[in-house]
C-alpha cells in the first residue's frame, strides 16, 4: 500500500466527522425551531381562546342569574299579593298584626325604612323588595335607630328648614356659624372626577349616619 494513499485516507476521516457533527447540529436546531414555533402558536392559541371563553361564560352566568331574579321577584309578589289577602273569619286584631309585620318584613326590608312615607310619591321605594331576594339577615337594632335618628335630624336640618337657610346665609356672606344647636354641617366640594365626587359623598353620608 502507498503511504500518500494511507496518509489521505486518515486526513479524510476527521473531515467526514465534522461533517456528520454539521448535519446532526443542523437537525437538531430544526427540530428546536420546530418545537418552539410549535409551543409559540399553542401559547397564542391559548391567549385568543381563554380570554373568550372567560366571557362567555360571564354572559351565560349574568343570564341565569337574571332570569333566577326575575322568576324569584315573580315569586315574591305572588306571595305579597297571597298574604295581604286576609281570609273570611280572620280579621280583628290577629289579621291586623299579620299584615303589619309583613309589611315590616317586606316593603319596610326588616325595618331599614321607615312607615309613613307616601307611596306615590316613590313608588320604588316601597316596590323594591319584589325584586331582590329575601335576605337571611336581618338588620342590627343598632343601624335601625342610628337610620331612624339620621332621618329625624334631617328633618329638623335638611334642606329648606330653618338652620339650613340660615347657615346657608352665613357661608354666602363669609361668616362663622353661629347660633345652631343641633345641626352641623359639612361643606362639600367636588373636584377631581366623578369617581372620588361619589365616594366623598358616601364617606359624608357614613359619617354623618354613624356619628352624633
Amino acid at each position: 500500500m502507498d503511504l500518500n494513499s494511507f496518509t489521505r485516507r486518515r486526513s479524510s476521516k476527521p473531515e467526514d466527522i465534522e461533517q456528520l457533527l454539521a448535519q446532526n447540529s443542523k437537525m437538531q436546531a430544526k427540530r428546536f425551531g420546530s418545537n418552539a414555533i410549535t409551543f409559540t402558536k399553542i401559547f397564542a392559541y391559548c391567549l385568543v381562546v381563554l380570554p373568550i371563553l372567560f366571557v362567555i361564560s360571564l354572559i351565560f352566568r349574568h343570564s341565569s342569574d337574571r332570569t333566577m331574579g326575575f322568576a324569584d321577584a315573580r315569586v315574591l309578589e305572588n306571595r305579597e299579593v297571597k298574604q295581604n289577602v286576609t281570609p273570611v273569619g280572620e280579621g280583628g286584631l290577629g289579621g291586623v298584626l299579620f299584615q303589619h309585620a309583613d309589611k315590616y318584613n317586606g316593603k319596610l326590608l326588616g325595618g331599614l325604612l321607615a312607615d309613613g312615607f307616601d307611596e306615590t310619591a316613590c313608588a320604588s321605594r316601597y316596590s323594591s323588595f319584589l325584586y331582590r331576594k329575601i335576605s337571611l339577615h336581618k338588620p342590627s337594632s343598632y343601624l335601625i335607630s342610628r337610620l331612624r335618628s339620621y332621618e329625624d335630624l334631617h328633618k329638623r336640618c335638611g334642606p329648606n328648614t330653618q338652620s339650613y337657610n340660615k347657615a346657608l346665609e352665613q357661608l354666602k356672606s363669609g361668616k362663622k356659624i353661629m347660633g345652631l344647636t343641633d345641626c352641623n354641617y359639612i361643606v362639600w366640594i367636588s373636584f377631581s372626577g366623578l369617581g372620588n365626587r361619589i365616594l366623598s359623598l358616601a364617606s359624608t353620608f357614613l359619617y354623618a349616619l354613624l356619628n352624633k
